[in-house]
């Protein structure tokens, strides 16, 4: 119900005529939580779990349960009796025909072979009839099966027509309104960067994203990273054990996490780790950890380095634990080559559970949970 909410709200700022049927779907999916509840609390076992579902759970807004049940808010347009369409890519909440500057996809990588889309809309009463075409053999547009109100054309790339190097191409939809053409941007890695990048996890347009469980580690003295199965947002993550050890502050040796990577560029590269939501619960001492490149020294980082102005929880706790169940620390490190690299995450407080690494040299998309993961 909540993610149709905002997909509600997306779709009226972009002016679509689908808009009210998306809010006329958050208003079913609402009585269907109280059939649900009611279906519970009366039918099930013959009534015997009665008023078990009776505590009020949508429209929370603090610590409380709400007063009174209270659907998303929704929006509803007055659509016009035209034919104007519009068209929406992937990662942009802007349409075109009529937006300001270029509709371009997210760049298209050989390391990271995914899809991308692009959707095509009515933005009044009447059918909107228009063309899809590609300006270059190797861009692959695919109608998505699904039922849709709005259609969805799936993007991809044939890497076998494409050189290495960077390409770029055009996807024109042409209608009687007028015509929108979509930019699609690709690189693909030389023979070289492949061989260098295998084994590896690696990016050449962007973040290079990956669990924390799949390192290769390195135990010292009994002290070891192991994995939670089932912890935090993915399928896993890693925690010291045994989690009462002792401290262990650089240069002496503590059990490592290790990843290789390959990096396509020189430069200043922030390495984020999502760290499951702990609290400042031992007196005296920081929630620490060290990361580093290679061989350079490790940057301690303290997930409560301000704890005497922020206090006991921090001042991000409604955000990073209320909201997205899990911590962020972030650091900065210049690597003066391009190509294989060693990250390492070494223990210097137990207590800090390591879900997952991205690392990039430049501003990240928004989003919720962040780049996909890449693969290896």
């Amino acid at each position: 119900m909540n993610i149709v909410a905002g997909r509600n709200a997306l779709f009226a700022k972009q002016g679509r005529a689908s808009t009210n049927a998306i809010a006329e779907k958050v208003r079913d999916l609402f009585r269907r939580d109280r059939a649900m509840s009611d279906y519970y609390n009366h039918d099930l076992s013959g009534g015997k779990w009665d008023h078990l579902m009776d505590q009020t759970h949508i429209g929370q807004f603090g610590w409380e349960p709400p007063i009174a049940d209270a659907m998303p808010a929704v929006s509803e347009l007055l659509v016009e009796d035209n034919a104007k369409f519009g068209v929406a890519i992937e990662g942009d909440v802007n349409i075109w025909p009529g937006q300001f500057g270029e509709a371009v996809l997210p760049a298209f990588d050989s390391f990271q072979r995914r899809r991308s889309f692009v959707e095509i809309f009515a933005m009044g009463r009447r059918s909107i009839e228009y063309s899809i075409s590609t300006k270059q053999p190797w861009i692959l547009v695919t109608a998505d099966a699904e039922p849709r109100l709005d259609r969805r054309y799936w993007v991809d790339v044939d890497w076998d027509r494409l050189p290495a190097g960077n390409s770029s191409g055009t996807i024109e939809i042409k209608g009687d309104r007028g015509t929108v053409n979509v930019k699609v941007n690709a690189t693909k890695a030389t023979d070289e960067q492949r061989q260098a990048a295998k084994g590896r996890f690696a990016s050449l347009t962007g973040p290079v994203a990956f669990p924390a469980a799949s390192a290769l580690k390195k135990d010292v003295g009994g002290v070891h990273w192991d994995r939670i199965p089932n912890y935090g947002r993915g399928d896993g993550a890693m925690a010291i054990y045994p989690v009462d050890s002792p401290s262990v502050l650089p240069p002496e040796a503590s059990p490592t996490l290790e990843y290789p990577v390959y990096l396509p560029r020189a430069g200043t590269y922030e390495v984020t780790l999502e760290v499951g939501p702990v609290m400042d619960f031992v007196p005296n001492r920081g929630m620490r950890i060290a990361v580093s490149f290679d061989d350079e020294g490790p940057k301690v980082l303290d997930l409560f380095a301000h704890r005497e102005e922020e206090g006991f929880l921090g001042k991000n706790w409604t955000t990073q634990v209320a909201r997205d169940n899990v911590r962020y620390l972030r650091s900065k490190h210049v690597l003066v080559a391009p190509g294989q690299h060693t990250l390492s995450i070494a223990m210097v407080d137990p207590g800090i559970v390591v879900q997952r690494i991205v690392i990039s040299d430049g501003r990240l998309p928004e989003s919720y949970f962040g780049p996909p993961d890449s693969d290896r």
